[in-house]
Formats: C-alpha cells, structure tokens, sequence
C-alpha cells in the first residue's frame, strides 16, 4: 500500500473505479487525481481537512468511504469514528491505518 501524507490514493482510485460507473474514463480519472493532489497541497493543515475537503469537492463519496483510506493519524476522533462505522457497515477490517494493508 503506497501511503502519501496518510493517504492511500492508489486504493482509493482503485475503489473508485470498482463502485463508479464510467470511472475508467480517463478524463474523470485525471480529474479525480487532480482534486487530490491539490487537496494534499493546499487542504492538509488540520485534521479531517483533507477527508472534509474530497468529501465536499465528490459529492458522490462520503467522509467514511475517504477515511477508510486515511491513517488514523489525519484523522479527529469524530473521523476515525465515521472511518470505523463504514468499515463496520460493509464488513471491512478495523485498522488504524486504511483498509486495504
């Protein structure tokens, strides 16, 4: 799992593509990466500002669906708990570190 600033954006744009119709579009694609690249450069001061910032700008994806790509260490407690819920929902494992490791 390749981690950037807590942030897992290979799995997160792999589950894009899997949950998302038309998300091999490579316009769509680039389009996505590059809200997270800003993200990570400008909406990374405090916690939960990066997950607040893609939840806002992909209306389509919730907070708890971003977090469970984060390291707890991004998160508020208010976000690590929204992260356990969704991981809890649809029967993922509980990390502190995303999902997918």
């Amino acid at each position: 799992m390749a981690m950037y600033k807590g942030f897992d954006k290979e799995n997160f744009m792999e589950y894009m593509e899997q949950t998302f119709n038309g998300f091999e579009n490579s316009f769509l694609r680039e389009t996505v990466e590059n809200i997270i690249d800003y993200a990570h450069k400008y909406e990374h001061v405090g916690k939960d500002q990066f997950v607040e910032f893609l939840d806002t700008m992909l209306s389509e994806v919730t907070f708890g669906e971003i977090a469970m790509f984060c390291e707890d260490a991004i998160l508020t407690d208010y976000g690590k708990e929204q992260k356990r819920k969704w991981l809890v929902k649809n029967g993922l494992p509980i990390t502190d570190t995303g999902h997918l490791n």
